[in-house]
């Protein structure tokens, strides 16, 4: 099963669900809670040009305040926000953690991350020392990539282009394909996580490898 974005944050979840499959592909998913990464997102994405208009600043103050009212309802607080679904959403939402529970389950994942992913950063993935690479890096089923030149839906763009624009058209770079295939048919990757350039080139898990520079 394959979950991109907040899908390969939950595909965790699922997975411990449902024992029944065969391994998860994590396109680009964030080892932190989700309403966590979403603010360092929306501020991330509107500083990227260096100037935070008006309409920017007020989606990151929007931002802010629901999270600051999902933290006053953990408190037992009443919420100043409209409930348009069940408060126990927020709640478990709020305490999730994909890496750990990820860490819990026995099945193959793949994670995947674009060095030019600017709504996940190295650190919100976790690829070096933190989040997944700390939770799973010592699992020799887990394996991981990293792509030099690849945004969030892991394309492969120019940097002007990535930093003039938030979505591009195009498709999944045609190596992201050949990755997932080759790690489905069980011949990828064939070295250990050492160093950033067997993670560039892909790596897995096991004795003796590592996750930080």
């Amino acid at each position: 099963m394959l979950g991109a974005s907040r899908g390969g944050s939950a595909a965790p979840r699922i997975g411990a669900r449902d024992p029944g499959i065969a391994g998860l592909v994590v396109f680009s998913g964030g080892s932190q809670a989700g309403y966590e990464a979403l603010l360092a997102s929306v501020i991330r994405v509107a500083e990227r040009d260096g100037v935070v208009s008006d309409s920017e600043q007020q989606n990151i103050d929007a931002v802010r305040f629901w999270l600051r009212e999902i933290n006053a309802l953990a408190s037992g607080e009443e919420p100043r926000f409209p409930i348009t679904v069940r408060p126990s959403y927020w709640l478990d939402l709020r305490a999730y953690r994909p890496a750990q529970t990820a860490r819990e389950l026995d099945m193959p994942l793949l994670i995947l991350h674009g060095l030019r992913d600017e709504r996940l950063t190295v650190a919100d993935v976790g690829g070096w020392g933190r989040g997944w690479g700390q939770a799973l890096i010592d699992r020799e089923n887990v394996a991981f990539r990293g792509y030099q030149t690849h945004d969030h839906v892991l394309s492969d763009v120019r940097e002007d282009v990535w930093l003039a624009e938030d979505f591009i058209e195009g498709h999944v770079a045609a190596n992201v394909i050949s990755d997932i295939v080759a790690w489905i048919a069980g011949t990828f990757p064939i070295r250990l996580c050492q160093d950033l350039e067997s993670w560039y080139a892909g790596c897995h898990g096991g004795p003796g490898a590592r996750v930080g520079p």
